[in-house]
């Protein structure tokens, strides 16, 4: 613990901070954060469209009573299924 302590009052002495990362790590970090935010996005719109799929899927088999049930009509059944994807 002591170590560490004088390691780290040496470093703010020179004006090195261990927090800051240097240009060329960033950099580094900065190569792929790009494609990792595309993936991300990529794999929510998927999780959005197979929400909606199967909503409007399973909304689709349950009969006019059951639906009436549920107050629900067949007209609104890809508003729903959209409002459910939205949520995911």
């Amino acid at each position: 613990m002591l170590q560490c302590m004088i390691r780290y009052l040496a470093m703010q002495q020179r004006g090195v901070s261990r927090w800051r990362k240097s240009r060329k790590q960033r950099d580094a970090s900065a190569k792929w954060r790009r494609p990792m935010l595309l993936w991300g996005f990529l794999a929510r719109q998927f999780r959005r469209w197979q929400t909606y799929n199967r909503t409007v899927t399973e909304l689709s088999k349950l009969d006019d009573r059951s639906l009436a049930d549920i107050n629900v009509s067949r007209s609104e059944i890809r508003a729903l299924a959209r409002h459910a994807s939205a949520a995911v």
